[in-house]
């Protein structure tokens, strides 16, 4: 008996040579794809905190500039008043320093008092305070007002113990030197003093100056400033206590 011969419609069916690149090829488009966005996002991440870390630096450095701006024209000046009284001592009565003394602490908003602190007996200029052991005239506002305060120049408070003075000796230079910010319970503010110390003939220590500064301003500044959503700016000091 003659053998039926299949047709050709009637063979077995198997995958084409298309079917069989698409399978191919596929999986690595797609883990292409996974890839690529993958790393677009990485990329997207990365240029968004870079952006935010630029604004946020130039808000932080623009605020911190203006704060050290603020300090060290108070350095300035402490220093300046150094080399002036350096200078006179000998020879300037203490009406004369009251005089330039209360018209720098009027003169910025940010200074609340200044002070002359004499090493004993060292002050020549006003006989009422020859050969005395404590010679610290302090000028400070009240209100509209500048008060000369003799009220820390004595045994009692001792001012050749205080941070001010003792931080103004141990400096070999005329350079300001500004204490850590503390609560001031008589103006009810927060507060630093800026002292300098005065030397005769760059090596002769005969005392110090002082700037007291307000700095409700500053902490004020501080606070308004926003970093990111819900940052802050904190005042410190070097122990980093608030």
């Amino acid at each position: 008996m003659a053998t039926k011969k299949a047709k050709k419609n009637d063979r077995p069916k198997g995958l084409g040579i298309q079917a069989k690149l698409i399978l191919m090829i596929a999986p690595v488009v797609l883990m292409a794809l996974v890839i690529v966005t993958i790393v677009s996002s990485e990329m997207a991440s990365t240029a968004i905190t870079s952006q935010v870390s630029s604004t946020m630096s130039a808000e932080l450095n623009s605020n911190i500039n203006s704060v050290d701006g603020k300090l060290e024209k108070i350095r300035r000046t402490a220093e300046n008043l150094s080399i002036f009284v350096s200078n006179t001592y000998k020879d300037t009565d203490m009406t004369t320093y009251a005089e330039v003394f209360s018209d720098t602490v009027s003169a910025d908003g940010l200074i609340l008092g200044s002070g002359i602190w004499f090493e004993p007996g060292v002050y020549t200029g006003d006989p009422a305070y020859a050969g005395e052991t404590y010679v610290g005239p302090y000028w400070y506002k009240d209100g509209t007002e500048i008060v000369e305060d003799w009220e820390y120049s004595n045994e009692d408070y001792d001012y050749f113990v205080q941070e001010y003075y003792t931080n103004a000796k141990a400096m070999t230079a005329v350079d300001g030197i500004i204490t850590d910010p503390y609560y001031d319970e008589a103006s009810n503010s927060i507060m630093a003093s800026c002292s300098a110390p005065i030397y005769v003939n760059d090596t002769t220590f005969i005392g110090c100056v002082t700037v007291d500064v307000m700095l409700d301003s500053v902490t004020q500044r501080l606070a308004d400033v926003s970093v990111g959503e819900t940052g802050t700016l904190w005042l410190i000091d070097s122990g980093y206590n608030y």
